[in-house]
């Protein structure tokens, strides 16, 4: 494994002197901010003002409101050489009666903080935020700089944030994700498509329904059809593709009349290779012989700042092989940081690795702390001593990856 050099020692020193605490307490104040999609702003307030205190060299905010920090070169011409992406904003809570603690409380208990994005992601938006502030001093000049992006609306529209920073910002030599993976190295997931499926009817009165064709009745089948492929195709990495009704809805939308439209939402995850073209030929078996129309759905994401963007939602599959040399130094640098093997992995979600490797082709790795099966739980939770943990994980790859020496 890769010598750390003297400077870790340093580092370590740092942490144990206040920097750990510092990323968390920073986790618990992110969770206390409630921050779905298009609400981030107290997050984001809160982040600019750590950066500051930090020592950041650039804390910005663009017309999304994603809040990018910059240490060394990037911006520009100058990109960053190494980018760490993560998401300020969080789902739902749900009902309250289903928490044992507060989602919002960011209660600690047994060494474990409980909370909405506990996992997915503010402990690990905490650590890397302190991370890079650790090697400061050893990212100089111009050409090897690193950028940390806390990115809107990723939990309903993933890689629309990170988009709009490297459209800005520029495109990084490559990317560390810090999305839940257990402190393992993800090199990939599956990825997302919303497929909406339309059947069309004719209107009667609801008191003579046998006068109308019944559009709900109608996309029955489609249902069927869509639950017989609820696993399509395998991968021998990222598992099968899938395919699920998730949501639907008529019109018009009244008691008193058979409706004309029925539209359903199917949750297509999908692997390497498969196109928008191929999706909507999926949806078109799922319509067969059946009056209606087959989409990808697109939907208005309004952001925080006011700026609002129309996006469909298309989100592709990707896999980086553990034996890219990327893959594999930053491997050897996360051993090196924690004194053990790292493990490889995939995600089941998707994240924002579906535009900077799905879209991009930029090289990208994800690491963080927290379990995803807590993700979008009433039992979201993060190890106060895996946030300790990243912290160093971050450290390290900023050390190891932003002058090049990813090879």
């Amino acid at each position: 494994m890769p010598s750390l050099g003297s400077v870790w020692n340093e580092i370590l020193r740092k942490i144990d002197d206040g920097y750990g605490d510092e990323a968390l307490n920073l986790c618990r104040e992110l969770i206390r901010r409630r921050s779905l999609p298009g609400m981030e702003d107290e997050a984001a307030s809160l982040i600019v003002d750590s950066m500051r205190r930090l020592g950041y060299d650039r804390v910005e905010t663009d017309e999304a409101g994603n809040v990018v920090g910059i240490i060394g070169g990037g911006g520009g011409d100058n990109a960053p050489m190494l980018l760490f992406d993560g998401h300020m904003d969080t789902v739902g809570e749900g009902l309250l009666s289903n928490w044992r603690h507060h989602p919002y409380s960011a209660v600690v208990v047994d060494g474990v903080i409980y909370g909405r994005g506990a996992s997915d992601m503010k402990g690990g938006l905490a650590a890397m935020i302190v991370a890079c502030s650790l090697v400061k001093d050893r990212l100089t000049g111009k050409d090897n700089g690193v950028a940390v992006a806390c990115v809107v609306h990723e939990e309903d529209c993933e890689g629309f944030g990170v988009r709009k920073v490297i459209e800005e910002y520029g495109r990084p030599r490559c990317v560390v994700l810090g999305e839940a993976t257990d402190l393992t190295l993800a090199v990939g997931h599956r990825g997302r498509v919303e497929l909406e499926i339309e059947v069309r009817g004719r209107t009667a009165h609801g008191s003579t329904p046998d006068r109308g064709i019944n559009a709900i009745y109608r996309m029955m089948p489609v249902i069927q059809r869509v639950k017989a492929e609820e696993r399509i195709r395998p991968h021998p990495f990222l598992g099968y593709s899938s395919a699920s009704v998730n949501r639907i809805w008529c019109s018009p939308d009244e008691t008193p009349i058979v409706p004309d439209s029925c539209t359903v939402v199917v949750d297509r995850r999908i692997l390497p290779g498969e196109t928008k073209n191929s999706i909507l030929s999926d949806g078109l078996r799922y319509l067969g012989d059946i009056d209606g129309e087959v989409r990808i759905a697109k939907r208005r994401i309004t952001c925080y700042t006011g700026y609002s963007e129309i996006v469909e939602q298309f989100f592709p599959a990707w896999n980086i092989s553990p034996e890219n040399e990327f893959v594999k130094t930053a491997r050897e640098y996360l051993g090196s940081a924690l004194k053990r093997e790292i493990p490889i992995s995939r995600w089941l979600f998707s994240t924002d690795g579906a535009y900077t490797a799905g879209v991009e082709r930029i090289p990208t790795v994800g690491f963080g702390p927290g379990e995803e099966r807590y993700a979008h739980t009433p039992e979201d939770q993060v190890r106060r001593h895996d946030v300790l943990e990243a912290l160093k994980g971050y450290a390290a790859l900023a050390i190891g990856l932003s002058k090049g020496r990813i090879g």
